[in-house]
């Protein structure tokens, strides 16, 4: 019965200790750290190079692939935030066999610890759960529920658990008392033993005792107690309020489940996000929206916490139009698609600037903190009229940059995104390239690699790459110390400096760090910026050619065996009986198939058979259902093929074997006389033995046999013997 019981048996002691943590969360302030802000005068934009980034993002960013395929099974492990549409795993948070030799397992999944919208796909093993008919059986809740599984409380009951022990009755009380271990024992378990009435239970549990709903009466001594049950794990108090989770029921086969458990996987509509335009709160996958979801989402809950006047929400109002803008997907393919989406599972394993640039990552965006709130900008050229810098804002000599050094500069970017049309894999988008760039490099390719973990475009995955390239080829940078003329502009503002002894005129830059200077002005930290950033080049449009992926056999499908056939024969040897032989024949329809199970009515008769026949000697005469079933190297099994058949030749029988016969009787001396015996033949051979002579041989012997009697002829002249006999034929 195989993974069942040997599963329940390795995770049984630790599923009530399964709970959600959260680790090294110290909110707004920890983000502020990270970012390099404060809380005061001093703003900060996140503005570390593309190649730094890449070189970086490995340690601080979680692994969201092994949070999406794997089915972990630890009391410590992280919650989920689910946003858009994601397919997970989840926590295994129960697991319990039952039923007749364990056959049915029962088994929760926690899929994320918010509610969500709704359910969608459901995989075992990447194949739907409806291949597996009434031997996976699943419940689902959205993070709704206000109970527990009704089903899930009954299918934990399902079992009697009878336990025995050895203890004392305490005369006149209601107790046994000396009990070695009572772990598991509950109350209202029937309690049978000597001095315990019929139909007393267990009212209470002590460390060595129970107490009875009856007094027992015995004079103390130890006696055999049997305690006899059943009482639900699962019970009503186990809700999971305001998580998401499945109930499974499997029940064991070992054709659908040749591998052991399978990785349960679920297509799941995330969190609830507000949407500051409309006021609702509602399933959506805007990543400016599921970034504020995230500000907003309590502390205790692994969110930054922040409160409705810490978050600036007519900068996420603004984000979320550009997340919405209808753009063509490439120069070939004029389909419209949303600009950004952001579409994934965030583990809340690490601090709030890594948790929040993963989700930023998915519409290339900025977050600032100013003023006392969060403002989130998303990756566009915002179509404001820019502020003009020119000479007479200097309060200070200016310090500069003229470019990106190598290892700031990109010309090639490589990545992955999820494909929804592939089982959400994880896979490669196809390359973008400058051949500019690169020539301008001196022809030494100067690449990068992003994880886009939200994205599940192919296409937008295409413009992201561009972006990150494109602001790592604008690297002029400008320290610009202004007077209060300055004050007013915020970080990540748009401005156009002119500067004659610089050459600048109209040269656009953002914003990207302001502070307040002691000595009375504003120090601004500038660098390049234009909108030929966010523009979807013609040039560098990669038409997705990805071919067609390669189906490879799966362990679980395999084609059964056809063409059955029957050959049925009589062979006869010199000297023996003649006996049946059935050679059954049958044609392999699949090429993974490694050997064959071949059955006889329902019942594997032969394993291990290479070939594509197997005689069956000595068949008794009959109808039978002859069986043939394909196994492969993983012991897949296919469905069994059949053929019905009537064995009409007579099997060899075994002819009776003719026991001996015992006698017993009294011979006088000189005499002969006749001994009648139904068992007796002419060819019967009768064996004499004295049971009066001190030695043999006795003194008689058989003259002569015949149908039904033998004759004892005794030579003696005098005296009498008694003497057993015994016949064979």
């Amino acid at each position: 019965m195989g993974f069942f019981s040997d599963l329940h048996r390795s995770i049984k002691d630790s599923w009530k200790d399964v709970h959600e943590r959260f680790t090294n969360f110290d909110g707004k302030m920890a983000l502020n750290a990270a970012l390099g802000g404060g809380l005061g005068a001093h703003q900060f934009a996140w503005n570390a190079s593309a190649r730094q980034w890449d070189m970086i993002k490995q340690w601080i960013l979680p692994d969201t692939r092994r949070d999406r395929e794997t089915l972990t099974n630890s009391p410590t492990t992280p919650r989920t935030l689910i946003f858009g549409r994601a397919r997970v795993a989840g926590q295994m948070t129960y697991a319990e066999s039952g039923g007749d030799k364990n056959k049915f397992l029962h088994l929760v999944v926690t899929h994320t610890g918010h509610e969500v919208d709704g359910f969608e796909e459901v995989y075992l093993d990447d194949r739907l759960i409806a291949t597996f008919g009434t031997n996976a059986v699943i419940e689902q809740y959205d993070g709704t529920q206000t109970e527990a599984s009704a089903a899930l409380i009954a299918d934990s009951a399902e079992a009697a658990r009878t336990y025995t022990y050895t203890g004392n009755t305490i005369n006149g009380v209601a107790r046994v008392g000396g009990l070695s271990d009572t772990a598991n024992l509950f109350v209202g378990m029937t309690v049978a033993g000597e001095g315990v009435p019929a139909g007393t239970t267990v009212t209470a549990i002590g460390a060595a005792y129970v107490d009875l709903s009856v007094n027992a009466t015995a004079d103390g001594t130890a006696v055999q107690f049997t305690f006899t049950g059943t009482s639900p794990i699962w019970t009503d108090a186990h809700k999971l309020l305001g998580c998401a989770y499945s109930y499974v029921k499997f029940t064991y086969d070992d054709t659908l489940f040749p591998s052991g458990l399978p990785i349960l996987k679920v297509v799941i509509r995330g969190a609830k996000v507000y949407d500051p335009r409309t006021g609702l709160t509602a399933w959506s996958d805007n990543s400016a929206l599921c970034a504020g979801y995230y500000m907003a989402l309590p502390e205790e809950l692994g969110g930054m916490g922040c409160t409705e006047d810490e978050i600036d929400w007519d900068s996420i109002a603004t984000a979320a139009d550009i997340c919405d803008e209808m753009v063509p997907k490439s120069a070939t393919d004029p389909t419209l698609e949303k600009r950004y989406t952001c579409n994934g599972t965030l583990t809340l394993g690490g601090t709030p600037a890594m948790l929040l640039n993963s989700i930023l990552s998915s519409m290339a965006g900025t977050p600032i903190y100013r003023e006392g709130k969060w403002h989130i900008y998303a990756g566009a050229y915002y179509p404001v009229e820019p502020v003009t810098i020119d000479e007479s804002w200097l309060n200070g000599g200016i310090q500069y940059s003229i470019g990106s050094n190598k290892n700031e500069r990109v010309n090639t970017v490589r990545g992955q995104f999820l494909d929804p049309t592939d089982l959400w894999a994880s896979k490669d988008f196809p390359v973008v390239h400058s051949a500019a760039y690169k020539a301008e490099d001196g022809g030494e390719e100067l690449s990068m690699s992003m994880s886009l973990n939200f994205t599940t475009s192919i296409t937008t995955a295409q413009r992201l790459a561009r972006i990150a390239m494109e602001r790592s080829r604008r690297g002029m940078r400008l320290n610009y110390p202004c007077n209060l003329k300055a004050f007013k502009i915020p970080a990540h503002a748009i401005v156009a400096v002119n500067n004659a002894q610089l050459g600048l005129s109209g040269a656009t830059f953002r914003v990207a760090e302001w502070t307040f200077s002691a000595t009375g002005g504003v120090g601004l930290q500038l660098r390049q910026e234009d909108a030929g950033i966010y523009e979807w080049d013609d040039d560098l449009t990669v038409s997705p050619t990805t071919p067609a992926p390669v189906v490879l056999p799966t362990p679980w499908t395999i084609a059964p065996p056809s063409g059955l056939a029957i050959n049925e024969t009589a062979i006869t040897e010199p000297g023996q009986a003649s006996r049946s032989q059935v050679v059954l024949s049958w044609t392999g329809n699949d090429a993974t198939a490694t050997r064959y199970v071949v059955q006889l009515d329902g019942i594997d008769y032969a394993a291990a058979i290479s070939d594509t026949t197997f005689t069956f000697n000595n068949i008794l005469p009959g109808t039978y259902t002859f069986g043939v079933i394909a196994l492969n190297s993983s012991n897949g099994r296919s469905l069994p093929a059949t053929l019905v058949h009537e064995v009409t030749t007579a099997s060899l029988e075994i002819p009776a074997i003719a026991l001996p016969v015992y006698g017993s009787g009294t011979l006088t001396a000189g005499t002969s006389t006749s001994v009648t015996s139904a068992d007796c033949t002419a060819s019967s051979a009768v064996v004499l033995q004295s049971t009066s002579s001190a030695f043999p041989p006795l003194d008689c012997y058989v003259s002569a046999t015949g149908a039904g009697s033998f004759t004892i002829t005794h030579l003696t002249a005098a005296g009498t013997e008694t003497f057993d006999y015994v016949i064979f034929n």
